[in-house]
Formats: structure tokens, C-alpha cells, sequence
């Protein structure tokens, strides 16, 4: 099964069930499921898809392993078989590493305590035997493809390095991007070595682009003229443009309406100029300010830089 479109992610805020929202999602018409070791939700969402009625062969899954898989073989692989058994399937769509650090960060806490293990130096060291690994549970039919997530530049680079076969490389990096912060060097780079480009958390901030009015910022201005100049909502608008640009968003909601809504993005890229955006790239100060920004993302970025 190819790589859908858009994605349901199965991170869902606090006081909401996954099995209920990834419900609802496969109701929508989502066929592509997102969900991490991190996430500790794969009994909820295996009784979803159980709910669901539809067919293994019809969906998508990735699931996201903590950290750097640089254990012996057979303690991450029991990490995997684990996974896959509480989904009740016996392979993974898309295996990625979640971050480029210890499995041992904590990403349910403060972003700036991460750092100290995500450090460059440190993957620099243990990349090489973490892709061996998924190599490996690839080889043994655990999973079709493998990928990453929150690698930039630097991390990429390293790893096509030491693995330069294009059958060894991986199939896609799942990163951060919204209309303030467009990665557009980074998508196109990676879009040049056939690496599919997933998005993560591009809708989160937009209720802070509408709060930064009062600070006098006019980015959810700009998205709301031109969604409405072109019948769109203003998800709509924003999905319909990443994936104009060949990237393939990740989104969740508790909404059934929301959910259908977002969905039809996919069918209206045709209305979508590349640039439409282009006076937004380069970030935000104001909505930085304001909390519109993933602070993990950046911590990620900032420890991508190798240290002089």
C-alpha cells in the first residue's frame, strides 16, 4: 500500500480517547495511522481498528521506536514484536527512530532538559548501529519500510554517510512544519534524495496566529483572506498547501466534522500557488513570543548543529 496522502495522528490531548478519536478518524475515511512507542497507546489503538471492521490490507500503519534504537538487536526487537502484538498485526507500514538522542529523553517534560540527550556527538557515535537495527527488523519482515523523525541537515547527512546505498536510506522524515516555519531548503533537500517528507503539528498553532492579532501580527490575517478567496477553511488552506509541496501531513481531532473536513484538502491542491506563503517563511518573532512554536522541534534543530 502506498503512503496516503494525510495521516491521523494518535497523540491526543489529555482527557480524550484514542480509541474513540482513531474512531472517528477511520469512520472520516483516514487509512493512515501514526503512533509511537512514546504514545504507550497501541491497545487503544488496536481496539479501534478492530471496531473499524476494515480490512489490514487498507491501511497505513507507523509507529515511531523512543530514541535511537542502539540496543543489542534482540532487546529492540522485542520492543517491536511488543508493539505489533498489542496492534494485533504482524508487520509495520513505516518503522521510524522518533528522535535523534537517547531513548531515555523525556518528551513528555520540559523541551530544554531534552538537550543534554540529543546531543550530536552522542549520535554521531551510535547512528551507524541504531540504522544497522532497523535494517535488520526490516530484513526480518517486521516492518515494509523504515524512516526517521525529527532528523535535520546534519543528521541526514551523517547517516547517507555510512549508508549510502539508496536501498539502505531512509523512506521518510517526520518534522515539524507549519505556515511560520516552512523547512523549505530542508523539504527540498530531502525531496532530492527520494526521502518522503511527513509533516507534524501544522495546524496546532493557528489559534495562535488568530490571538497574535492584537499584538499587531497579521499572519492569521494572511490565512484567512486566502482561504476564503479560494473557498477553502483556513485547515483546509494550510494542508491543501503542504500538500501541494509534495508533503504529507499528520493531523488528529476529537471532531468528526473537523476530520472530514481536513480530508478534502487533498482534492484541492489544484487551487494552491507554491508561494502563496512565501511572505510568512523565515518564522515569526510575535508568534514565537506568543507560544507558537514546537519547542521540542527546536531543541531537536538546535542539537542537530555538531559542536565546534
Amino acid at each position: 500500500m502506498e503512503l496516503p496522502q494525510i495521516g491521523f495522528g494518535t497523540m491526543v490531548r489529555e482527557g480524550v480517547s484514542v480509541t474513540e478519536a482513531l474512531t472517528l478518524g477511520l469512520k472520516a475515511g483516514y487509512r493512515h495511522i501514526d503512533t509511537a512507542e512514546l504514545y504507550a497507546n497501541t491497545k487503544e489503538v488496536s481496539e479501534a481498528i478492530e471496531q473499524s471492521k476494515i480490512n489490514r490490507n487498507e491501511l497505513f500503519i507507523t509507529c515511531k521506536l523512543k530514541g535511537l534504537p542502539c540496543e543489542e538487536f534482540s532487546v529492540v526487537r522485542d520492543r517491536v514484536v511488543k508493539m505489533l502484538n498489542d496492534l494485533k498485526i504482524e508487520k509495520f507500514d513505516l518503522l521510524l527512530i522518533h528522535w535523534a538522542g537517547k531513548a531515555t529523553a523525556d518528551l513528555n517534560g520540559d523541551p530544554s532538559q531534552v538537550a543534554s540527550d540529543c546531543d550530536f556527538n552522542w549520535f554521531s557515535e551510535n547512528i551507524e548501529q541504531a540504522w544497522k537495527n532497523m535494517l535488520q527488523l526490516k530484513n526480518q519482515n517486521l516492518t515494509n519500510n523504515i524512516g526517521v523523525s525529527n532528523f535535520y541537515s546534519s543528521h541526514i547527512n551523517q547517516l547517507i554517510q555510512k549508508f549510502p546505498d539508496s536501498k539502505d536510506q531512509p523512506f521518510a522524515n517526520q518534522i515539524y512544519i507549519d505556515p511560520c516555519h516552512q523547512e523549505k531548503e530542508f523539504v527540498s533537500e530531502l525531496q532530492s534524495l527520494n526521502v518522503k517528507v511527513m509533516a507534524y503539528r501544522s495546524l496546532a498553532f493557528i489559534p495562535v496566529y488568530k490571538m497574535s492579532q492584537e499584538m499587531g501580527d497579521n499572519t492569521f490575517e494572511i490565512l484567512e483572506k486566502q482561504s476564503q478567496e479560494l473557498g477553502m477553511t483556513i485547515h483546509q488552506f494550510v494542508l491543501a498547501w503542504l500538500i501541494k509541496r509534495g508533503i504529507y501531513p499528520i493531523l488528529s481531532s476529537s471532531s468528526g466534522n473537523h476530520l472530514e473536513e481536513n480530508l478534502k484538502a487533498s482534492s484541492m491542491t489544484e487551487k494552491i500557488s507554491l508561494d502563496c506563503l512565501q511572505q510568512l517563511e523565515g518564522g515569526n518573532e510575535t508568534i514565537e513570543m506568543m507560544g507558537g512554536v514546537d519547542e521540542f522541534a527546536r531543541v531537536f534543530q538546535e542539537c542537530s548543529k555538531p559542536k565546534q
